[in-house]
C-alpha cells in the first residue's frame, strides 16, 4: 500500500472544510398566496438561513404596498422550505402582512439584511394585483366630515357598511341577524384606526377604543368582528361566543354592480379625533370579507357567498393657521375662549404699584398662549409704566399677571385690552376685549415742613427725639446717624457669620444624605422587582383557575407594568402602553419580546369583551414565558 502523499492530504483536508463549513447564508422570500387583490392582506416571509443575526430585514419604501413586521421565529418547524428538503438548523423566519394598494404590477424590494459590515440581498417578487371583484352584495365607503382641520379641531372618520337586503320574506330583517341564525360565522372588518397604538402620531382619539366600541358590542353574535379584538381576551375561560360590534341600521337605496336601484342596510361606524399636529393624515383602506346571505333557492331557502370587499381610504389634512388677517392683538390661543380681567387696588397715588390680571380660558390650545403686549395700546403706555408679565396655566385656561405703576393723576379708566384668538370653528380670528375698569389716580403725596425730619445743629440726641415723637416721613435725612447707632460692633459680626457657615454645612450634609438614599433605593427596587413581578404572576394564576378572570387580568397588567417600572426606575402610575414599548426598545429589549409585551397587555386591557375557551388557554399558556424571557432580558441589559 502506498503512503498518502502531503498533497493528497491537502485535498482532503480542503474537501472537509468544504463540506462542513460550505454552507452560505441564503435569504428567501415567499408569498402565501397566487392571487391578490387591492387591499386584502397578503401573507409574507423573509426566510433568513446560516445568519445569526437579530435584526429584521429592511426594504426599499413604496407607497404601492403596506408591510408590517408581525413577529420572527427562530428555528421555525412550520414553514418548510420545499418538501424534499430537510430543514436546516440556523434560520430565522420574519412574518409579515402585505397589503396591496393598488391594481397591476407590483414589485416587492428585496430584502437587505446587514451582518458585520456586509449587506446581503434576498429576491424581488412581482405580483399581479386584480382590482376588487364587483359584488353587489356588500359595499364599503369611508368618508369625514372635514377634509381640511386647524390643529385643536375635532372632525369625524365614518366607515359605512351596506348590506344588500334579502327578498321575499326576509325583506325586513336585518341580514346580520338573518347570518346569526344560520350560525354562520360573522363576517370581519380589517379597520386600521382600532387601537390607540395605530394612529399616526400628530392625532389622538377623543375616546379610547375601548369606550368607543363598548357601546356597539351585540351578544347576539349579530354584526361584525372587528380586527382580532376579543379573540386573545381572557374573559374566555368558560365563553365560546363570538364578539361582534354592530351600529345601529337604517335602510338606504343606492344603485347595484349593475347600476340597479336597491334597498341595502346601513351601518355607520364613526370615531372622533382631534388634531394637534400639521400634516396629512391617511385612514383605510377597509376590507370586508366573510360570508353573506344573497338570494333564495328554489325551495325558498337562503344561499351565502363568499364575499370580499374594501374601502378606498381618505385623507385629512391639518394646515396651519392663516397668516393672511392675523390680527396684532393674536396672542397664540387656539380654540374657542372668553377673557375678562381685574385690576387691584381701584384707588392708587401717582407711583404706587398695581397689579392687573388678564385671564383667558375656553377649550382649546393654550400651551403656546402669550401675554398680550400693554405696552402696544397708547392709551396704557402713556399713562403707566408696564413691567414684564407673569404666566401660570391650568387646564382649560391661563392668566397673565402684569405690575403697573401709574404715572399721572387724573386717570378715571383703564382702557380695555384687546386679546386676539383663532376659533377653529369660524375658522377665523376672533378679538376679544377686557371690560374698561373705573380707577382713581391721586397726585404723589407732597411733604410739609413739619414733617421733614432735620437735625441742622448735628446734634444725634435732638434728631432721635424728634424721630419718636412724628409719625411722618423721615425725608431729607442727610446724616445716617441721625437715625441709628453706626459703630461696628465685630463680636455681632462674627457670631453671624459663624451661624451662616454652619447653616450651610448642615444643609449640603442633609443633601448629600438624601441623595445617597435615593441612589441606594434605586437598586433595591430593582433587585425586588423580578421576585415581586413572579408573585404577581402566580396570583394572576391562581384567579384564573378560580374562574375570576377579571381579577387575573388586573393582576398579570400589574405584574407586567411593575416589573418594567421597578427595573428601570420609572413611576408605575404614569405608565402606558404605548411608553413600555418605548422604554424597553430604549433599553435594548428585543423587539420580538415588546411586541409579546404589549400583546399581553393589550388581552389585558381587553378582559371586558368575549371570546372562545381555546384562545384564552392560548393566552394564558404565553403568561409565564413572556414574563420569564422579560425578566431575563432586563437582567441582561442591566
Amino acid at each position: 500500500m502506498r503512503r498518502a502523499t502531503p498533497l493528497t492530504c491537502l485535498f482532503f483536508f480542503l474537501l472537509a472544510v468544504q463540506v462542513g463549513f460550505g454552507e452560505e447564508p441564503e435569504i428567501r422570500v415567499e408569498i402565501g398566496a397566487d392571487r391578490a387583490y387591492v387591499g386584502r392582506p397578503l401573507s409574507y416571509r423573509v426566510i433568513v438561513r446560516q445568519l445569526e443575526t437579530t435584526s429584521a430585514p429592511k426594504f426599499e419604501p413604496s407607497s404601492d404596498f403596506e408591510l408590517r413586521l408581525l413577529n420572527d421565529v427562530a428555528n421555525a418547524p412550520d414553514f418548510p422550505t420545499t418538501q424534499n428538503e430537510p430543514r436546516e438548523s440556523a434560520e430565522r423566519v420574519y412574518r409579515y402582512r402585505l397589503v396591496p394598494r393598488k391594481a397591476g404590477r407590483i414589485t416587492i424590494p428585496a430584502p437587505r439584511v446587514s451582518y458585520h459590515g456586509t449587506v446581503l440581498l434576498g429576491s424581488e417578487k412581482v405580483i399581479e394585483v386584480q382590482p376588487m371583484d364587483p359584488q353587489g352584495i356588500a359595499f364599503l365607503k369611508i368618508s369625514t366630515d372635514r377634509a381640511v382641520v386647524y390643529p385643536m379641531q375635532q372632525f369625524t372618520v365614518t366607515l359605512t357598511v351596506m348590506v344588500q337586503e334579502l327578498p321575499g320574506i326576509y325583506a325586513d330583517r336585518d341580514p346580520m341577524d338573518i347570518l346569526a341564525d344560520m350560525k354562520l360565522p360573522p363576517p370581519r372588518l380589517r379597520v386600521p384606526w382600532i387601537a390607540d397604538a395605530q394612529i399616526p402620531e400628530g392625532l389622538s382619539p377623543c375616546i379610547p377604543w375601548e369606550d368607543w366600541l363598548e357601546p356597539l358590542r351585540n351578544r347576539q353574535e349579530s354584526g361584525f368582528r372587528i380586527n382580532n379584538v376579543g379573540e386573545r381576551s381572557v374573559q374566555t375561560l368558560f365563553g365560546k361566543r363570538v364578539v361582534t360590534f354592530r351600529p345601529e341600521p337604517h335602510k338606504v337605496v343606492r344603485p347595484d354592480k349593475n347600476g340597479i336601484e336597491r334597498r341595502y342596510w346601513q351601518f355607520d361606524f364613526s370615531r372622533q379625533f382631534l388634531a394637534e399636529k400639521v400634516g396629512t393624515y391617511e385612514f383605510g383602506p377597509v376590507t370586508l370579507d366573510g360570508e353573506l346571505a344573497s338570494s333564495l333557492d328554489d325551495q325558498k331557502q337562503l344561499v351565502t357567498e363568499e364575499i370580499y370587499g374594501n374601502a378606498q381610504p381618505v385623507r385629512v389634512t391639518v394646515r396651519p393657521i392663516p397668516e393672511e388677517g392675523r390680527p396684532d392683538a393674536y396672542v397664540g390661543a387656539i380654540g374657542q375662549f372668553q377673557v375678562d380681567g381685574q385690576l387691584t387696588p381701584l384707588h392708587a397715588k401717582v407711583g404706587d404699584p398695581m397689579t392687573l390680571q388678564i385671564r383667558l380660558h375656553g377649550s382649546g390650545r393654550l400651551a403656546g398662549a402669550r401675554p398680550p403686549s400693554l405696552n402696544a395700546i397708547p392709551a396704557i403706555a402713556r399713562q403707566f409704566r408696564v413691567y414684564e408679565a407673569t404666566r401660570k396655566s391650568s387646564p382649560g385656561e391661563v392668566q397673565f399677571t402684569y405690575r403697573l405703576r401709574p404715572l399721572q393723576s387724573g386717570t378715571d379708566v383703564f382702557p380695555s385690552v384687546p386679546v386676539a384668538y383663532f376659533d377653529i370653528a369660524k375658522e377665523q380670528y376672533v378679538v376679544l376685549r377686557t371690560e374698561p375698569i373705573r380707577i382713581r389716580v391721586l397726585p404723589a403725596t407732597r411733604l410739609s415742613s413739619d414733617q421733614i425730619v432735620v437735625s441742622p445743629s448735628g446734634r444725634k440726641q435732638d434728631a432721635e427725639q424728634s424721630i419718636a415723637q412724628r409719625a411722618g416721613v423721615y425725608g431729607n435725612v442727610t446724616d445716617p446717624s441721625a437715625v441709628g447707632d453706626e459703630t461696628v460692633n465685630p463680636a455681632s459680626w462674627i457670631f453671624t457669620m459663624a451661624a451662616f457657615g454652619a447653616l450651610y454645612v448642615a444643609a449640603i450634609a442633609i443633601v448629600f444624605r438624601m441623595r445617597r438614599r435615593a441612589v441606594a433605593a434605586v437598586p433595591l427596587r430593582r433587585r425586588a422587582a423580578f421576585g415581586r413581578a413572579r408573585r404577581g404572576l402566580r396570583q394572576a394564576q391562581n384567579a384564573l383557575s378560580e374562574g375570576h378572570n377579571s381579577d387575573a387580568a388586573e393582576l398579570a397588567e400589574t405584574s407586567v407594568v411593575g416589573l418594567v417600572a421597578d427595573a428601570l426606575g420609572l413611576p408605575q402610575t404614569a405608565l402606558t402602553r404605548g411608553d413600555i414599548r418605548d422604554r424597553l426598545l430604549e433599553h435594548g429589549i428585543e423587539g420580538d419580546l415588546v411586541d409579546d409585551t404589549v400583546q399581553m397587555l393589550e388581552a389585558c386591557d381587553m378582559a371586558r369583551f368575549g371570546g372562545s375557551e381555546e384562545r384564552f388557554a392560548e393566552l394564558a399558556g404565553t403568561w409565564d414565558d413572556t414574563i420569564t424571557r422579560l425578566i431575563r432580558s432586563l437582567k441582561k441589559e442591566g
